[in-house]
């Protein structure tokens, strides 16, 4: 820290007025008067957002500062700035004839931050409309008291003299029109207060709102540098902040079976960190700097037995694994049983051609050539990637055991082109809302099914056919017999193509006897039961499958068969 000019001005003093032997050492004095460590300046500098780069969690923010200095030591201080910064990203560079001496941050309790437009803006209404409203509270209070002034002395004394009939009813239409005219007023005025008195909570509550995210302590970075000439300085710097973050989410929209999937890649930027990015050129990335970027080491994966039988825990993104008692070894040491876990992946835009899509690194990286405002308000904001044709092709599936509907897949192919990533979709179908979806890029497929929903065209139905069914006794053993019919409609005026699945039981115990006795045509898989019809039906065709399978098992035995 520079000191100060009044301690050395005591110092020359000191200097002056005692003996011979110190005012030798003024000199000294002198010299150290005019070297630069007594000649920092201190200086406050103003920076402007120029460039984000957001992560799927966290951001990096680019600042840009120009300043003009002297000659010699200067402490540049960079205000505010958010407390939330990672003071270890914080990376400096300077242009200009200086030379950076060193880079230290500091936390500013006591900095208030410069408040932002719209915040003024609604301070200034807030005044206002609290004059107003106070205004028309007091008027209301004058009319009150005249009004109980005029009804506390309206009474006539009995034989009260020098009042003639002509002067009562005189008196009379002066009570009722003066009456009249105050109830008027009160409730205008009433009317006038309830409605400034909405108005006042409706901004108060906003206020509170944004000053919950604005009123929070400023940081700042101290830069101290030298320079050997009055010279204009141009500072950049960057640091990391954690709450911040985007998600992709997607429209997809299929307007026929025969053209390409429109498919528009949007991103949810949101972000909390104390400032505002207003007009600022974002980049988003794929890249999460908070995973570990060290290689885990597999340790040696020893096989104990089991005590008890461990219980799965559930959670909104895991599954957990835990042991409710401890794995045993044979020398009945206990140890804790490793817990494992599975995390989901989770991931949340118009045409925007001014995309530039960076592939070069580790990560994909979208720099958006249109500057975006994006608030520190914990909100979603939206920002335009970009829009692709996908080609796709059409088809129906069903499985009417489960639910009797049509859901309409599109199987987009050469989709990983695009740098797709697993996020939320809205749905449309000939430009109607038909609900969300979850698209999800996390398989190694050449094909990307999307789901656009059910489509209320094809009809399905499916029933038990009762003249086949039958249950018999064959001595210790009983057998069922059951048989399905499955029933499609197209009521669509184009032909579709249908893929219908059910299934027939598969036996887990050499008691229980399985028979198929038809398919129906469809396709069998003996491993897992499944059958696969693939059904083409032109516009007003029907078509109906009926399968049938029999189940012997002891007659004291019992099995689901719904």
């Amino acid at each position: 820290m520079p000191i100060r000019a009044n301690y050395l001005d005591t110092f020359a003093a000191i200097f002056v007025t005692k003996n011979t032997t110190m005012k030798r050492l003024l000199p000294l004095y002198l010299l150290l008067l005019s070297s630069p460590i007594f000649a920092v300046k201190q200086i406050d500098v103003t920076s402007s957002i120029k460039q984000v780069t957001v992560f799927l969690n966290g951001a990096m923010v680019e600042r840009k500062a120009v300043q003009l200095v002297e000659e010699g030591s200067s402490q540049l201080h960079l205000t505010d700035l958010t407390a939330e910064l990672d003071p270890n990203s914080i990376q400096v560079s300077a242009k200009g004839d200086v030379t950076i001496l060193s880079v230290s941050h500091q936390v500013d309790y006591l900095n208030e931050r410069k408040k932002p437009r719209n915040i003024i803006i609604m301070e200034d209404s807030l005044r206002i409309l609290t004059q107003q409203y106070n205004q028309t509270r007091s008027r209301k209070s004058v009319f009150e008291e005249e009004k109980s002034m005029i009804l506390s002395n309206k009474k006539i004394e009995p034989g009260q003299t020098g009042f003639a009939v002509e002067d009562l009813e005189d008196l009379a239409d002066f009570y009722r029109e003066r009456l009249l005219s105050i109830t008027t007023e009160i409730l205008t005025l009433s009317d006038n207060e309830m409605r400034l008195g909405q108005d006042l909570d409706r901004i108060k509550n906003q206020l509170a709102e944004f000053n919950s995210t604005r009123n929070k302590p400023t940081s700042e970075i101290i830069i101290d540098i030298a320079s050997n000439s009055k010279t204009v300085v141009q500072v950049s710097f960057s640091y990391y902040v954690h709450n911040a973050g985007w998600s992709p989410i997607y429209d997809i929209r299929a307007y026929q079976t025969q053209v390409p999937l429109l498919v528009k890649y949007n991103a949810n930027v949101w972000q909390s960190t104390g400032e505002d990015w207003s007009e600022v050129m974002l980049t988003l990335s794929s890249g999460n700097p908070i995973l570990s970027n060290t290689k885990p080491d597999l340790q040696p994966w020893r096989l104990y037995f089991l005590s008890t039988a461990p219980r799965f825990v559930g959670t909104k993104n895991a599954t957990y694994l835990v042991a409710d008692a401890y794995e045993s070894r044979d020398d009945k040491e206990a140890m804790p049983m490793q817990q494992f876990s599975k995390f989901e992946e989770s991931s949340a835009a118009a045409k925007s051609p001014e995309v530039y899509t960076d592939e070069s690194g580790l990560n994909v990286n979208f720099s958006i050539k249109v500057p975006y405002d994006v608030p520190s308000d914990s909100k979603n904001h939206l920002v335009n990637i970009d829009t692709y044709e996908i080609p796709a092709t059409f088809i129906y599936n069903s499985v009417p055991k489960l639910d009797a509907a049509a859901f309409l897949i599109a199987q987009a192919t050469g989709w990983d082109k695009f740098n797709l990533m697993s996020g939320n979709a809205n749905l449309y179908y000939q430009d109607t809302y038909i609900g969300q979806s979850y698209l999800s890029t996390a398989n190694t497929n050449d094909t990307l099914s999307i789901s656009l929903g059910r489509d209320k065209g094809i009809v399905i139905e499916r029933k038990k056919v009762n003249e086949f069914c039958d249950s018999k006794t064959i001595g210790s053993s009983k057998k069922e017999s059951l048989a399905f019919e499955i029933t499609i409609r197209n009521t669509k005026k184009t032909a579709v193509t249908l893929v219908v699945e059910d299934q027939i039981p598969l036996s887990t115990n050499k008691e229980i006897e399985v028979t198929v006795i038809e398919t129906g045509n469809a396709t069998y898989n003996a491993e897992t039961g499944i059958l696969t019809w693939n059904i083409s039906l032109d516009p007003g065709k029907s078509e109906k499958m009926m399968f049938k399978y029999s189940v012997k098992l002891p007659k004291e035995k019992t099995v689901r068969l719904n």
